[in-house]
């Protein structure tokens, strides 16, 4: 079983959604996210950033009603391009990596 298969339909819509803007090298405001998705009780927060060369690193809390909180990481290139994502983890301290820069809290 895939990492992404033990999870529910909206934290895997959502995985789905940044695979899309990765693939189409989207420039997201990390704010917004999600983009298209219109799932009322879906809420994403960055709570984290850093830079490790060549990528600014966000850690997102994805929350939705009735599901254990969940995170996940966002790598972004130039221009805020997303270029990369973790897996979805119930445990943050596995996002937050030691980098050249310290974290930084959102």
């Amino acid at each position: 079983m895939t990492e992404l298969a033990r999870h529910s339909p909206v934290s895997k819509a959502f995985v789905s959604e940044l695979d899309e803007l990765i693939s189409s090298e989207y420039a997201p405001d990390i704010f917004s996210l999600p983009i298209n998705l219109d799932i009322p009780n879906l809420q994403i927060t960055p709570l984290y950033a850093t830079y490790s060369d060549p990528h600014a690193i966000f850690v997102l809390k994805v929350e939705s009603a009735g599901e254990p909180v969940k995170y996940i990481s966002v790598y972004t290139g130039d221009g805020g391009v997303l270029v990369g994502r973790s897996d979805l983890t119930l445990d943050i301290s596995t996002l937050l990596l030691e980098t050249e820069e310290e974290w930084s809290e959102l």
